[in-house]
């Protein structure tokens, strides 16, 4: 019986169909996966793409499971299961990518925050929402303005089919406020602003809403001064518009003039 097994076994492995299986053992470093007979090793690694929490929950488990390896002399065979979840996931991901267009708002969740951006699943592939793209103020980490499991519309910056690769932002849902700045102001005003940021090289001063400008320390004072000395952080002051370029999102202010 063992023997028919083995090569009933092979036959259907030979034709290229995974076949079923129960999962009836824990094991060191794995499971002990029956298949019609023949009692294969599936390593912990090749479960699921998931974290399993309570192995033995396993047992009983009836699945398909792809076999990676057979040694006839030894008549052992390595299987997995989690390599069929990668051909089920990949598929989505390809028909996913062929409904997501350029300029596209759609609706996402929050699957993971990094120092760099924000991870959106877009419901089969995810989508990466960089910092720069979270919003117009700046934000010291994503975390200042989300959470894992937010939902939240996000426009399609960029895709590439080829990598399956989506960038997103989130600030082109909302009004440039650089349009609005344009308007309301020029070269040679005195504006009101706040410091939302402090360098060694100069403060970043909010002086229209989502709107951050420049003052250098070479701009603070005649004399050789230290900003962090100088101002903090929410401190409101008046400053020059000597330089606007709204064009480039740039505004250079200045105090000493």
């Amino acid at each position: 019986r063992a023997e028919k097994a083995w090569k009933d076994l092979e036959k259907t492995v030979a034709e290229g169909v995974d076949p079923e299986g129960t999962i009836i053992d824990v094991v060191r470093g794995g499971f002990t996966v029956d298949i019609n007979g023949v009692f294969a090793f599936m390593p912990s690694s090749q479960v699921d793409h998931k974290p399993i929490r309570d192995a033995k929950s396993l047992i009983g488990l009836k699945d398909k499971f792809r076999v990676l390896k057979m040694d006839a002399l030894r008549t052992n065979a390595i299987v997995s299961r989690r390599a069929i979840q990668s051909d089920t996931i990949a598929a989505a991901q390809q028909e996913a990518m062929k409904n997501i267009e350029l300029g596209a708002v759609v609706e996402g969740t929050v699957k993971n925050i990094t120092d760099y951006g924000v991870f959106i699943d877009l419901g089969g592939i995810d989508g990466l929402l960089p910092l720069s793209q979270l919003s117009w103020r700046w934000i010291d980490h994503p975390t200042d303005i989300l959470k894992v499991g937010d939902k939240i519309d996000v426009e399609v910056i960029a895709v590439d089919h080829d990598k399956q690769r989506v960038s997103l932002s989130l600030k082109n849902l909302e009004p440039d406020p650089w349009l609005e700045a344009e308007k309301q102001i020029k070269e040679g005003d005195k504006v009101e602003g706040t410091v939302t940021r402090i360098k060694h090289f100069g403060a970043f001063v909010e002086v229209f809403p989502g709107v951050e400008a420049l003052l250098p320390v070479s701009e603070m004072s005649e004399e050789n001064v230290n900003p962090f000395n100088l101002y903090k952080v929410n401190d409101e002051i008046e400053v020059l518009i000597k330089k606007f370029t709204p064009q480039e999102h740039r505004i250079g202010l200045s105090m000493k003039d």
